[in-house]
This record gives C-alpha cells, structure tokens and sequence, in this order.
C-alpha cells in the first residue's frame, strides 16, 4: 500500500514538473495549461474566444504561449509585432499548421486545397485563383453586375411578401441565399433558383454543423488532436463517424458539380479561345495545360474539389455571417443607421437620372458614400467573426526582441480578434462607433490596423471581392427599404463557433418611397 502511495505521489510530482514547468520552458509565459485540455476549456468557458486572448494579452504582454491540448501555439496579439513577423519577414510564416486529423482525411497525404495546404500546392493554386478572381472582375465592373443582379432578385422576393406578418421578416436567409448564388456562379457557373435552392440547403445544413462541431465543443479538439488513439472510444466515436460522414458529404456534393461541368466541357464547343465563365471550368483548362508538364499541382479532381469548398466556405459563410452582424448592429445604433441612411438619400435626390424608383448603389458611389463605408469598415471590427485565426508555423529559427527563440516548426497565430477590439488602437471597442474612421473633414480616413482578413501571405485571397459585397448589400438594403428592429430587437450575442455567428432575429420592413 505505501509502495503505491509512493508510485502516485511520485507520478503526480513528475506531472506536475512536466506540465507546470519542463514542457514550458524556453517558451514565451502565458495562462497555465491543463493536462492533456491545456486552455481549451478557458477559450471555451469564455463564450467568445477573443476575449480569453485579450484577457491573457493584458496579463502577458504582445506575445504569448497558450495551448490547444499538448500543443503549445505562439500568440502575437500586438499590430505592430504582427507586421515585423508576419508581413516584413513573410515568408517565414507562410505555412499552416496541419492538425493530425487532416493525415487521416487525406489518407496520409499533404492537406489539399488553399486554405490549409502548404508547398508548392499552396503557391500554385493561391496565384491560380488570384488570376482566375481577376479575370471573373474582382475589382471590375463583371462582378460588381452578378452581385448587383443578386440583389434585385432578392429585392423583388422581398417585394412579394411586403405587407404580411406585420413586415417581419428574418432578412439573414434573403442575404443568404443571395450570397450563395454570387459565389456559386463563380465556381460552378449557375446560381440557386428554382428546383435547385435545395441543394443550397443541403450543403448549408453542412456547413452549419460543421462550424458548430469543430468550433463550439472543447472535448471535440480531442478528437482532432489524437484521432488514432479516440477514434474508437464511445462518445468519440460517434462524433469521429459523423465529423467523417460530412466530410464525405461535402466532397460528394462539390464533386457532383465538377463532374456536371466537366460533361458540358468535353462538348467540341466549351474548347475554344473564349474566356472561362467559371472557376471549375478555368481549373479544368488549366489541368489540360499541363498535363505532361513535371511539376504542377493541376492532376488532383480531388484538389479541386477541396479549392471549391475552400471558396465556398470563405466566399458564403463568412460574407453571411458578417452582413447578419451588420444588419444585428444597425438595428441596435439608431443614430448611426439614421445618418447612413441620410447620407444615401442625399446622394439619390441630387441624381437626376432616375425616374422611377430608386437606382441601385454602385462602387462608383463610394466616394460620396465616406460614412456608409465608415460602417461597413465598424462592422468587420465589430463582428470579429474569427475569434480564434488559422494556426501557421515558423519557417527558420528567429530570435525576437524579448530573447525568446521561436523554434523551426512551433506553431503561431496573428491572433486579429484582439486587435479589433484593441482599446489602444480602437478606443471604446465595445461600442458599435463608424465616426472612428472618419477624419475632421468628415472623408474616410486610413486605418492599417483594420486586418478582418488576416495579414501576410495568408491573407483572404477573397478580400476585396468580401469587401464589394458588403458594401453594396448593405448600401442597397437600406437605400431600397426602411429596415427597423422587430418586436425584439436583436440580439448582440455571439454562437460559440469556427466562425462567429450572430442569433437569429427578425426586422420590420418597408419599401422605400423614391424622391
């Protein structure tokens, strides 16, 4: 019996020495971990992640080491650090951090796709969608008229049901399914209307539980750190078979549309010197190209497939989620939506043109529209839709200034949660404030810290097309509408998620009389 004692006093005294100090040293200090959970449960017991990484910001300083299970992850939660590690020496911070799970999705192999993948699969394919962005208009006139079209057939349902249920409507599943549409042309050339608005359904039924497993249970990280030794334990292996089952299902639905395109291409018509119209037909091209070529990163249909539901995730979900916040924050800031709404009125009665009804916002119009971007620029800061950024690794050694040495391989994260609601960079940030990007003449001031996107190599390749569309969503639903808080008002908390979304909520709505 005392041998035993002996034994677990001894184990717990190695334990104790292993998790409080051995494993942390040489690492910059941060909050102390649990064994095996490390500071899952705070990140979770905190309800929105960012406000575990501020807290430990305050007490740590710029940069610090928490841990997702056994694995220590450098946190830099200061701008300025941000842009010496991640933007001037970038290329050291290039790579993601594969989490196990991902050898087991892939059967062993490198991660597929853009948002995960590293090497020369991620560079090819980052510059490949860059190119192909741009020649679908990101910036131009082409894409600014899909998202334009969107819009008037969201508004002409919208019109539909005007006057019934008291004009309470839930807006978030119009400007759902509108999103959806822009992003699904862009990949597979056809929007959701008609018979197929159920495949939008069914892939969003994915999604969301999807966001909602992997971001919103502690336990479930257990998983995704040691699949091989949980795979088979009881309640992880529930969650292993239906984590499994939706992966399937998203590779099925994504490679049913690439086998549907490809059909209409091997027509002698689709290889001709015309333009791609979509990015699935551009790839497919592309994978023509280079066969033969030693080399290229174009043979995979699998890695198409992922590249679809990289951009459909970033391209949907996201752009969802944060219009949801835009409208939630709007509905909650009487004065600020009143004085956007004046400046738009102000720019259609001094035009002209229009004789009947109200003409659509253009991106031409952003100059004469400094507040409604001011806005939209308050809400990407305050949705802070990602509480918790990809985790990347350290290309080489680097010493930093604090003598800390940042090993080849550790993990690090530009955490940009806390730096949208940095108090010293964003005073107040818990207050919904557009006039914080305005100067004293009233014109849209520049705002560097301002990084939803992320920062580096890694940046959203998406950016400005996100951007577009927040914009003319939000300066076109409330040019054409008077939108109004319902019988409650919404909601400003926050779902435990991958990507943070608003609750549901419903809004008063009614049409806009031209001047």
């Amino acid at each position: 019996m005392i041998v035993l004692l002996l034994l677990m006093f001894s184990s717990f005294i190695m334990l104790s020495f292993y998790n409080f100090y051995y494993k942390r040293r040489n690492l910059p200090p941060g909050p102390t971990p649990l064994p095996i959970f490390g500071n899952l449960l705070s990140i979770h017991l905190s309800g929105a992640g960012e406000l575990a990484f501020k807290k430990w910001a305050h007490e740590f300083g710029p940069i610090y080491t928490y841990w997702i299970g056994e694995l220590p992850v450098i946190c830099v939660a200061d701008y300025e650090l941000m842009v010496q590690l991640f933007q001037k020496d970038a290329e050291n911070y290039a790579s993601r951090y594969n989490f196990p799970i991902l050898r087991v999705i892939n059967d062993g192999q490198p991660a597929f796709g853009i948002l995960i993948s590293n090497g020369e699969r991620w560079r090819q394919h980052r510059r490949f969608a860059l190119r192909v962005l741009r020649d679908f208009g990101l910036g131009k006139n082409l894409l600014q008229e899909r998202i334009l079209d969107e819009l008037r057939a969201m508004f002409a349902k919208i019109d539909l049901i005007i006057g019934q249920s008291d004009n309470e409507i839930n807006l978030a599943e119009f400007v759902e399914l509108s999103v959806a549409s822009i992003i699904n042309q862009l990949l597979f050339g056809f929007k959701f209307d008609g018979e197929n608005v159920a495949d939008f359904y069914e892939i969003k039924h994915l999604m969301d539980e999807h966001s909602e497993e992997v971001g919103g249970h502690s336990l479930f990280w257990m998983y995704i750190l040691w699949p091989d030794l949980l795979r088979n334990v009881p309640w992880f292996k529930g969650k292993r078979l239906k984590f499994e089952g939706r992966i399937t299902n998203f590779y099925r639905y994504f490679d049913k549309r690439i086998l549907d395109r490809k059909a209409k291409m091997e027509r002698p018509t689709e290889f001709d010197a015309a333009p791609s119209s979509d990015y699935v037909q551009a790839f497919l091209r592309e994978k023509a190209r280079n066969d033969g070529t030693e080399g290229h990163q174009f043979e995979s249909t699998y890695q198409l497939g992922m590249m679809c539901f990289d951009l459909w995730v970033t391209g949907q979900e996201t752009v969802v989620s944060v219009l949801s916040w835009g409208i939630a924050f709007l509905l909650n800031n009487e004065g600020p939506l009143a004085k956007m709404c004046e400046e738009i009125d102000q720019l259609l009665i001094s035009d002209d043109t229009v004789t009947d009804g109200r003409r659509m916002i253009t991106v031409a119009d952003k100059a004469q529209l400094p507040y409604t971007r001011a806005v939209t620029n308050e809400i990407l800061r305050c949705a802070n839709i990602a509480p918790q950024n990809f985790l990347r690794t350290v290309g080489s050694d680097v010493e930093l200034a604090n003598g800390f040495v940042l090993r080849e391989g550790t993990c690090i994260v530009p955490q940009i949660s806390v730096i949208l609601c940095d108090e010293r960079v964003f005073p107040e940030p818990e207050r919904f404030n557009p006039d914080r990007f305005l100067d004293e003449d009233g014109k849209l001031r520049r705002c560097d810290e301002l990084i939803p996107f992320s920062i580096g190599k890694r940046q959203c390749i998406g950016e400005s097309m996100a951007r577009m569309e927040l914009f003319l969503f939000v300066a076109n639903i409330f040019s054409q509408y008077k939108v109004s808080a319902g019988k409650i008002r919404p909601e400003l908390k926050r779902i435990p998620s991958a990507v943070a979304h608003c609750l549901p909520f419903t809004c008063r709505i009614e049409k806009r009389i031209s001047h």
